[in-house]
């Protein structure tokens, strides 16, 4: 099902780029060169999702990249439950 206002091509091309780019950085590893301290609302990993997600989609707002990553996320939020 495609939502209103999603470009299913647009979301194609970024999610070949972000597995490309999963391919070239070590998520696991940037956690650890770069921990998410006490006051931190995302991990290292999600700003790079986010920053990504940004850059193809240049008319989309921080707050359209928050409600992506919220209504479809790709796995990298920590479970905060435990």
């Amino acid at each position: 099902m495609i939502k209103p206002g999603v470009d299913p091509v647009r979301e194609l091309e970024f999610d070949k780029a972000f597995a490309m780019l999963r391919t070239l950085v070590d998520f696991d590893e940037v956690e650890r060169w770069h921990p998410s301290r006490g006051h931190a609302v995302y991990t290292t990993s999600v700003v790079l999702w986010m920053l990504v997600y940004q850059r193809l989609n240049p008319e989309r707002s921080l707050e359209a990249a928050v409600k992506q990553l919220v209504e479809n996320p790709p796995g990298l939020i920590p479970n905060n439950n435990g």
